[in-house]
């Protein structure tokens, strides 16, 4: 399994889509516009792109996201930072 992020990723596409990039204490402040933009990036841009490059290493590979049959369970971390949570459980079923 491999977790990854895309602060980066997000950033760059806010600029491009013409959002402010607002950081409190260190963090991402996420709205409903930057969590769009988040999960089109991790989930669409990110992840796609891990995919490919691990097929073409010949590594069978599967792209989830923990949105995914409820793979990952969350709570908000502090309303000041608004959709930044923190994960309470995950869903290791087969």
């Amino acid at each position: 399994m491999v977790v990854h992020g895309g602060g980066p990723m997000i950033s760059d596409w806010q600029n491009r889509l013409g959002y402010e990039t607002r950081f409190v204490d260190g963090r991402r402040y996420t709205d409903e516009h930057t969590l769009d933009v988040v999960r089109a990036v991790l989930i669409g841009l990110a992840n796609s792109d891990l995919v490919s490059g691990f097929s073409a290493l010949g590594v069978p590979t599967v792209g989830l996201s923990g949105l995914d049959g409820s793979l990952i369970q969350a709570t908000i971390r502090d309303t000041k930072l608004g959709y930044v949570g923190d994960v309470q459980h995950i869903d290791l079923r087969p």
